[in-house]
């Protein structure tokens, strides 16, 4: 090694700390990147001065930057690099461990917050080549205290390690895919982990695009902490209200951080505004910007009271000092916003009432207002919110401190409750023996074959393990066990409670399975999720001869991984028909067909995926000989359906007694009722708002169960029929964001799209509409809206509600379908 002593990364790069040329202390030649840090550390026999002077052991600079006081934001070299590779993969305490997610809405800023996390903490050092750094450390003695400085100067025959990390570029670690290295967008959610302030947090980086959310859904669902990502000058939008939606059914304690302040037209106070109006939310600041626009490179800690201040262009020199009076208007400001801050926490906390009322606010500590926020934080009380600007590497370091300050560790939450047959309630705690872990995420792998992501909820799973599905009520092998960074993953002999890790050799199992160590009497099993319904389908077939099973095998297993789409077969045409969340979602399942799974496909026109719904109540009767293996097969069915209100979704009913058929033959029956509704019974499309009840079922003893769903299928298509079937069509929640001169078009144009406007937002830099459209009248919206402002107008959209269509539009679907 250079310099008489270092350390070898491990993952696709190396890093080499030593002294300079000339020695201890001894200048550094032509330094191309130069980052200082330093700390007030109370000299203790742990990490003697001594160390200073000499090229310290990699276990006592690790001790040393891990031993820092809380004003050094960090070594950011040292992590997962040789021996501290041991303290990043090592099995952390529960207290010490935070399982976040990034949520926001697209374009927001979510990967590049996650690439600056990872480079902060050291985990991505590689900037196209092998990094070397020369260090230089001095130390300065107080009675009470020492300031230790260390400053790390990277080879001038290497380029900057920081332009390793750019979501425009396509060279993020969470990025992998590439059709989102060519987007530019997150659409595969990914799994990464990294250690900051002795506590090791396994991060989730979530998509921001609508057809993507069953993305967030399902990593919410293992969460115990989120970060919250507000663009700073759009504030609130329509997919930040998904994505907080998700995080409040889960009960996830949240920490908001306000991006991009360094744009032009940000306004710190504004995108708080629009939390508390929009999100419902007790927005309250804990840091507070200097300026905002271009100008932004520092901001103040509300907690401590200091000026935080970036001193480089990639955010590695940080340094902090308190925030004084000649600072200029700023310390007036910081004053009062810390005042709101305690007067929030008074109202919650009596630590803080009682320092407040006996000394005032100079007399609450910087510990207790901590403490509170956490308090706060973790009942859900109260949003914490910090900023930055991600882009510009500023705000990142104290978002992470935030993370570890606020957010909470596994054993913080409430202890996770299985549900069995009977309705009966188990709960699992973290230190609970026995195994107990949720599959969110099944991702197909080449070589190693289905990988399952699971988040353990008690107990501890070691490699070669066998454990029971009890959604799928079968025994699986755990194979190999391994640790996540993006697109690669490492073996581990064992993952312990709370952690996130993925498994191979699962077979069976599927997104929202339960796995225990032991099977239980009743098949209890966690709390599912929520799979939105998709909204959009097209057809689609293979292009090579006899490839149609080949092509729905694949099909199959791309529902595994995604099971937010869905496939049939229909049964009028025979054709496979793909529903999904939106166009990009389609076209994304098109590409990974082709490209990841090697299946040359060919998709038709995308098509609005409507609804069915009855007018009335009917009743069918159907009576029906088969014949198989030489026999007659007779077969009497009876089914009943009923209109429900919008909004209340179907329900199944099977009313025959099982004391009259097998388990077997009763549950495919009660299965037809639910695959028939889903596969289509007018016009190809799903049934919606509608009560089916399966009221008589006589049959032969020589019945199979491919007999029974037949016969249920083709009743319940007939009883529609009867029924006056009507058509339901998707209604969208569409938010439009425009400039102010190109309001007055994009209104005169939502007159014509059959919109319900709902609310008109005014500012100078944007008006934003909000309304209720009809899927229909969105298609190719992106290429009108985008034409007619310059680029300058963009808008989101969500599905609100099936709703009914008039008599004139349902002809007019129908006429289409038909080629009229």
């Amino acid at each position: 090694m250079k310099g008489g002593g270092g350390l070898w990364g491990r993952r696709r790069q190396q890093c080499c700390l030593g002294t300079s040329a000339a020695g201890g202390g001894g200048a550094l030649q032509t330094p191309h990147c130069c980052a200082r840090f330093q700390a007030h550390v109370a000299p203790t026999h742990s990490h003697p001065r001594s160390w200073i002077t000499n090229p310290p052991q990699t276990t006592a600079l690790w001790h040393l930057s891990s031993n820092l006081s809380r004003h050094a934001s960090a070594f950011p070299f040292f992590h997962r690099q040789g021996s501290f590779r041991a303290f990043a993969s090592a099995a952390p305490a529960l207290a010490t461990l935070r399982n976040i997610g990034i949520i926001a809405h697209v374009d927001a800023g979510k990967t590049t917050t996650c690439e600056r996390m990872l480079l902060h903490a050291g985990v991505i050092q590689r900037a196209g080549g092998t990094l070397h750094y020369a260090s230089m450390a001095t130390h300065t003695p107080t009675p009470t205290h020492t300031t230790f400085t260390l400053t790390l100067t990277q080879h001038p025959q290497i380029q900057h390690r920081c332009s390793y990390v750019d979501v425009d570029k396509g060279t993020t670690v969470l990025d992998y895919m590439k059709i989102e290295q060519e987007r530019g967008i997150t659409i595969n959610s990914a799994a990464t982990s990294f250690s900051w302030k002795q506590h090791r947090i396994n991060l989730i980086d979530t998509p921001g695009h609508v057809d993507f959310t069953f993305e967030v859904e399902r990593s919410v669902r293992v969460l115990d902490g989120a970060v919250a990502v507000i663009d700073g000058v759009a504030g609130v939008q329509a997919q930040t209200q998904t994505v907080w939606d998700q995080a409040k059914r889960y009960e996830v304690p949240v920490v908001g951080y306000i991006n991009k302040l360094d744009r032009a037209g940000a306004s710190y106070q504004d995108a708080v505004n629009s939390i508390q109006e929009k999100l419902g939310a007790v927005a309250v600041p804990i840091q507070l910007p200097w300026d905002e626009g271009p100008r932004f490179d520092r901001l103040v800690d509300l907690v401590t009271m200091e000026l935080v201040t970036w001193s480089d262009s990639f955010g590695l020199a940080i340094s902090r000092r308190p925030l004084l009076e000649p600072d200029g208007p700023i310390w007036a400001k910081a004053l009062k916003a810390q005042e709101v801050l305690i007067e929030h926490l008074a109202d919650i906390d009596e630590e803080i009432l009682k320092q407040f009322m006996e000394q005032g606010l100079a007399g609450v500590s910087a510990d207790s207002i901590r403490s509170a926020v956490r308090k706060a934080t973790l009942a859900r009380m109260i949003v914490p919110i910090t900023c930055g600007s991600s882009f510009k590497y500023k705000g990142v370091q104290p978002l992470l401190d935030a993370v570890v300050d606020y957010l909470p560790s596994p054993g913080e939450r409430p202890a996770v409750e299985a549900i069995d047959d009977q309705e009966c309630v188990t709960h699992f705690h973290p230190n609970d023996p026995s195994l107990c872990a949720l599959a969110f995420k099944v991702v197909h792998d080449h070589n190693r074959g289905p990988v399952v992501y699971v988040r353990l909820y008690s107990g501890e799973l070691r490699a070669g393990t066998t454990i029971y599905n009890t959604t799928q009520n079968k025994k699986e092998r755990a194979s190999r066990v391994l640790s996540l960074h993006g697109e690669d993953m490492d073996d581990m002999k064992v993952v312990t409670s709370g952690n996130i890790a993925a498994i191979v050799g699962l077979k069976d199992t599927r997104t929202g399975d339960t796995l225990l160590s032991q099977p239980t009497a009743r098949r209890s099993q966690l709390r599912g999720m929520k799979i939105p319904p998709p909204v959009f389908m097209c057809s689609i077939e293979t292009e090579t001869a006899g490839g149609d099973k080949q092509l729905w095998e694949t099909l199959q297993n791309l529902q595994r991984e995604d099971p937010s789409f869905t496939v049939v077969r229909d049964a009028e045409t025979q054709q496979l028909v793909l529903a999904g969340m939106g166009e990009l979602h389609l076209e994304i399942l098109d590409r990974r067909l082709q490209e990841h799974y090697g299946m040359p496909v060919e998709m038709g026109k995308i098509q609005i995926s409507y609804r069915t719904t009855v007018a009335h109540t009917t009743k069918q009767t159907l009576t029906k000989a088969y014949t198989t293996g030489g026999k007659t097969v007779n077969v009497n069915v009876s089914v009943k359906l009923t209109p429900r209100k919008r909004g209340q979704g179907n329900d199944f009913q099977n009313l025959v007694s099982q004391s009259e058929l097998s388990l077997v033959l009763w549950q495919a029956a009660t299965n037809a009722l639910r695959t028939t509704a889903i596969s289509g019974v007018y016009l190809g499309f799903p049934l919606e708002d509608t009560e089916v009840t399966l009221t008589r079922l006589d049959l032969d003893t020589e019945a199979t169960e491919g007999i029974i769903m037949s016969c249920v299928a083709q009743a319940i298509r007939e009883a529609v029929q009867e029924a006056e079937p009507r058509l339901l069509e998707p209604q969208m929640n569409v938010e439009i964001s425009v400039p102010p001169s190109d309001l007055g078009l994009i209104m005169a144009d939502l007159t014509h799209r059959r919109a319900q406007l709902q609310q008109v937002n005014h500012n100078v830099q944007q008006c934003v509409v909000l309304a209720e459209i009809p899927l229909k009248e969105m298609l190719g919206y992106a290429n009108f809206i985008r034409s007619n402002t310059k680029g300058n107008g963009y808008f989101s959209q969500h599905l609100s509600r099936y709703g009914d269509m008039s008599s004139t539009e349902m002809q007019r679907v129908i006429n289409k379908l038909y080629g009229r």
